[in-house]
């Protein structure tokens, strides 16, 4: 591997004098920091004039103040205000964008508002508080410190409040109170690591708040604990209503309704029940009481529920539309507003009886994706016919993902990342359902273990569930077109939930079907009017989305536009996306035609409306700007692929970096910098990654993309694997050259032809013309670091001394960061190097106290044991049958799901050690699954392991969470291994793998050489994460909870023995 450490010290440079200029003092009030604060987001509109996707945005939160005013709030920053009870809305301006979910006032003036969102470009969740004086002419942001996403605020007098939210490392509670009037927060003490989606109080010490999961506490002065009721399944509850002297409720998912005489100490049914068929066809989002009244609405929200007798008897309220309703609010027995999807604003004067529509009319969606997980959301496909178009749409999401809770507290939840990616590009909403988690491993293998699971969590109705859920929602949204997932894979998954769909919307037409839907909800039958299923990788269907065609109304391309949702997907390799066929399916209607180009051809959906919003106005000039930007923006990316396969070029074209970006507004220039960066990291060019990162840095430090490169440089430089792996051999090398422009141009011409032809899995660009476009002179020679103790030299030095600097920028301007595990963990390595004298100015971090450290991530204790020395190496056999294993430790492996009732048919592991290996074996039992025949020859390094019994080995040096080596060992004896998720790191190691007809069994020795440069002293530490995975069964981990997904609470603790 080459690298290039003159112009690594040109990076540091550069660097060291950002960073003593950032840590000794802070930047302006007036400006944004470095970081910019992750709630930090671009106006929607400079002035009174609301936009589309606001005047349509959903509604989240309503609240009537008096006979007169109140207002909603929701998505995209909307804010409507009304005077006169409710008959008309007036938009209010405020200039931000986020997502408000919850709005509080005290009096006419004095209010609150939650609100939430996602990093740009990453996963982190925010929350922030809206506070105004003047009856919302006028709205500041609070607190100073920020707080994590959050889904409910109320406050009691001017001073006291309470919020809820999502947990995050500074409120591990996810429940906040103030004394000050929302300036700063405190986390409740309780129960933590929770998901709270509402909450309801009487004063700041007593009230209930409820979650995910069926999660629920009760907030009493002594104390803030969970209560267990065996009703509450996968279903979410959403809302609740508290009383200290009436019955308390509780509505959520699948029809849940419950209620509460004792303040929320113990739970049941209401006295009389409602319908049963609604357990598969309504999800409750909103329930409140007034009086003795008693309404509960949701999804599909035709029909309001009522009680004028607390529960004792229950009435249908038929709405005259079918789109959710997120909320419901009564200021008396008569007068409510029902709030929800697309904009739409119900009214009744008269309890309830009878509901007008006063905004929204009767709104549907035009298109309706479905996608079987965040990654498949087709963001730039929203963006074309969302943004671009105008076209309402709708993501559905048939599979969640949070089964068991797979975030760990800084990293936002599964549906609030969906969710933050759909609005990203306009479109309206994401639903993911609740029925269909799937837990085990590699299910998409197995259609036979997928389909058993399923059943498992459908009570063995999965037809009739399955079948029932979708039908609704094909009723409720009324799509005209409707987008599946791929049709010919090898994902069962993915066909699956096609084939259950395809049969969904013959059942969605038939008024003879689903009767109860039409008798009890009020839902009439929909007919889709197209469909179309995404084209397999490589195959040409009837519609193609480019991304980088323009969108012009927004002078820009569908890459650059989609790039914030994406990230949030978890698709922030921006290079990877390829345009994406779709297929058109031909329907039963003999009377819709096969599109000849377009989605919508030949459906005639006016902008403006019922399922289509006003397109925004073309501007001409941005339009024609943007045309050239784009276009050089194509050429340079021709240029960066071309440069990354041909060495030595790399260091020639960061050198024409400013000249290049010229013109480009600083998103679109930070943008690129940030995907070169990571085209640098991906072929290994670690130094040149570096030098990207700070010119972002230095150009653009405002950019909310920015904040991301910092954490990135934090990462690199505290990292102790990537520091040996970089440190063992390199090449010194300096460059100087020029740019041959008639090469460039031949260079850009053969790129263009070849763009879009290939596949995603396709190789790079190798692009060869007769005149190298760059001219250069090299000098090389021989940098070498052997596996000495002192291996640390001065580059190594140098590097820990930068991330030093850079934790002590992060605790100066970014506070919320900080704390977060992302900067804690690999902090704690920094200070163990530092003198005693340095470490006093980390004194605060949770970095020097391991409890603290680890409950961070709702981690309170965690698993170790010994590796022993040894004096005699194992024999690899897969035997175990050698000395040092008898010394060794025993780590078994479990999981939650099914606790075996003895220690005898969990699998068992150990861990031994000398001077030259780190040692490793382990015994499996077999399980009820097929098993393949042990591979003595042959054997690769990065065999695809999936869909066979295997050991996952992840090794953390200094326990930073960020860069490991990871290692899967499978029951074949195939092996695959990276670095810090570099898949081309392949380390010499010796595996011996056995198998007869109750076990398999592995035997290995990795050389110390390839993870650090001596071996371990005794007293030293290292994180290991050890999970088995059995395909379609279980994750079988050390630490628990597990998941495929490693986690910081993934890993246990190796300590080295003599």
């Amino acid at each position: 591997m080459t690298y290039r450490p003159i112009i690594l010290l040109v990076c540091l440079l550069t660097l060291g004098c950002f960073c003593a200029g950032t840590t000794c003092s802070t930047s302006r009030a007036d400006e944004p920091a470095l970081l910019p604060q992750n709630e930090d987001a671009q106006p929607l509109t400079p002035g009174a004039a609301v936009i589309p996707i606001q005047e349509d945005a959903h509604f989240r939160d309503v609240c009537l103040i008096d006979a007169e005013v109140g207002f909603a709030v929701g998505d995209q920053g909307a804010i409507w205000k009304t005077t006169d009870g409710g008959e008309s809305w007036k938009w209010q301006p405020t200039g931000f964008a986020f997502s408000l979910t919850d709005v509080c006032f005290l009096t006419r003036k004095v209010g609150w508002i939650a609100a939430r969102g996602v990093h740009p470009y990453g996963q982190e969740g925010w929350g922030l508080i809206l506070h105004t004086r003047d009856g919302g002419a006028t709205w500041n942001r609070l607190p100073q410190n920020q707080l994590p996403p959050l889904n409910s605020v109320q406050f009691f007098d001017l001073e006291n409040g309470v919020a809820i939210g999502e947990a995050s490392p500074q409120y591990p509670s996810g429940v906040m109170v103030t004394s000050d009037g929302g300036q700063t927060w405190i986390a409740r003490p309780g129960e933590s690591d929770k998901n709270w989606l509402a909450g309801h109080f009487a004063n700041i010490q007593e009230g209930v708040v409820t979650g995910a999961l069926g999660q629920i506490a009760q907030a009493t002065p002594d104390q803030f604990s969970p209560v267990t009721f065996s009703q509450f399944d996968l279903r979410a509850l959403r809302d609740v209503h508290y009383s200290r002297s009436g019955a308390c409720w509780i509505a959520g998912e699948g029809g849940s309704l419950f209620y509460s005489k004792n303040q929320g100490t113990s739970w049941s049914e209401p006295p009389s029940k409602l319908p049963d068929p609604l357990a598969l066809m309504q999800d409750f989002q909103s329930v409140t009481q007034a009086g003795s009244h008693v309404w509960v609405a949701g999804s599909p929200g035709s029909v309001i529920w009522h009680s004028p007798d607390e529960g004792q008897t229950w009435e249908p309220q038929y709405t005259g539309q079918t789109v959710p309703i997120e909320k419901i609010t009564f200021n008396s027995d008569s007068h409510g507003c029902a709030v929800g999807a697309l904009g739409t604003i119900l009214l009744t004067q008269d309890g309830g009886r009878t509901w007008r529509n006063v905004k929204g009319g009767d709104r549907h969606v035009a298109l309706m994706q479905v996608a079987i997980d965040r990654e498949n959301i087709d963001v730039p496909l929203l963006a074309q016919q969302s943004a671009e178009q105008g076209y309402r749409s709708f993501v559905y999401l048939p599979v969640r993902d949070d089964v068991p809770q797979s975030h760990y507290r800084g990293s936002a939840s599964g549906p609030l990342l969906s969710n933050s990616s759909v609005l990203a590009v306009h479109g309206s909403h994401s639903v993911t359902a609740w029925q269909f988690p799937l837990v085990s491993p590699d299910l998409e293998y197995d259609r036979m273990g997928l389909i058993e699971e399923l059943n498992r969590w459908s009570d063995g109705n999965l037809g009739p569930v399955m079948l029932e859920a979708f039908v609704c929602q094909l009723r409720t949204w009324r799509p005209e077109v409707l987008v599946l997932p791929q049709a010919d894979t090898k994902n069962e998954i993915n066909k699956l939930f096609q084939q259950a769909f395809h049969e969904a919307i013959a059942a969605a037409a038939d008024p003879t079907r689903f009767l109860k839907q039409q008798e009890l909800l009020g839902l009439k039958p929909w007919q889709v009017k197209r469909v179309f299923y995404q084209a397999a990788d490589g195959r040409v269907g009837d519609v193609e989305v480019d991304p980088y065609d323009l969108l012009a109304r927004k002078s820009q391309t569908i890459i650059e536009f989609a790039a914030s949702g994406l990230h949030q997907t978890g698709r922030g390799n921006l290079d990877s996306i390829s345009p994406v066929h779709y297929q058109f399916v031909p329907p039963t209607d003999p009377n819709i035609r096969q599109p000849s180009s377009s989605f919508f051809g030949g459906i005639v959906l006016a902008p403006g409306g019922a399922a289509r919003r006003q397109l925004e106005p073309l501007n001409e000039e941005a339009l024609e700007k943007a045309k050239k930007l784009a276009q050089r923006r194509k050429h340079l990316t021709a240029i960066s692929e071309y440069s990354l396969d041909e060495q030595g070029h790399s260091g020639q074209m960061l050198s024409e970096l400013h000249q290049s970006l010229r013109g480009f507004t600083p998103r679109q220039a930070s943008e690129h910098l940030a995907q070169l960066a990571r085209q640098y990291r991906e072929q290994g060019y670690a130094e040149l990654e570096e030098l990207v990162l700070v010119e972002l840095i230095n150009l653009y430090p405002h950019e909310s993309i920015t904040s991301h490169a910092v954490t990135r440089l934090y990462h690199i430089w505290s990292s102790t694997e990537l520091a040996w792996i970089r440190s063992r051999e390199s090449v010194v090398q300096q460059e100087t050259g020029r740019l041959n422009r008639q090469a460039q141009g031949d260079l850009i011409r053969q790129a263009e032809a070849l763009r879009g032809q290939r596949s995603a899995d396709a190789p790079p660009l190798l692009l060869k013309g007769e005149q190298d476009p760059f001219e250069q002179t090299q000098r090389e020679g021989d940098f070498k670091v052997g596996p000495q103790k002192d291996w640390r030299n001065a580059r190594v030095k140098l590097w820990r001394t930068q991330a030093v600097q850079l934790a002590e920028y992060f605790q100066t301007a970014d506070e919320y960061q900080f704390h977060t595990p992302a900067i804690q963990f690999p902090l704690a390595g920094l200070i163990r190097e530092l003198e005693p004298a340095d470490r006093r100015q980390f004194a605060s971090a949770e970095a020097n106290d391991p409890v603290a450290l680890f409950q961070l991530i709702g981690a309170n204790s965690r698993p170790s044991v010994a590796s022993k020395k040894t004096k005699t190496p194992p024999h690899l056999d897969g035997l175990l049958s050698d000395p040092c294993w008898e010394k060794a430790g025993e780590i078994r492996l479990s999981s939650e799901r099914s606790q075996p009732t003895g220690t005898d048919n969990r699998p068992i592991l150990f861990l031994a050690h000398d001077d030259k290996f780190l040692y490793v074996a382990g015994s499996f039992p077999k399980l009820d699954i097929p098993y393949a025949e042990t591979i003595t020859a042959g054997r690769q390094h990065d065999e695809a392991a999936a869909g066979f019994d295997r050991l996952q080995m992840v090794i953390d040096l200094d326990a930073d969470y960020h860069s490991a080596y990871e290692f899967t060992f499978d029951q074949r004896g195939q092996i695959s291994e990276s670095c810090v998720g570099d898949s081309r790191w392949d380390p010499q190691l010796y595996l011996a793998v056995v198998q007869d007809e109750t076990h398999w069994r592995l035997e290995g020795a990795i050389p110390m050489e390839e993870l650090c440069p001596h071996a371990p002293e005794p007293g030293q530490r290292w994180a290991v994460c050890l999970q088995r995975i059995v395909p379609s069964v279980a994750v079988q981990g050390w630490a628990l909870p597990t998941g495929q997904e490693v986690t910081p609470s993934s890993f246990g603790t190796v300590m080295f023995e003599e």
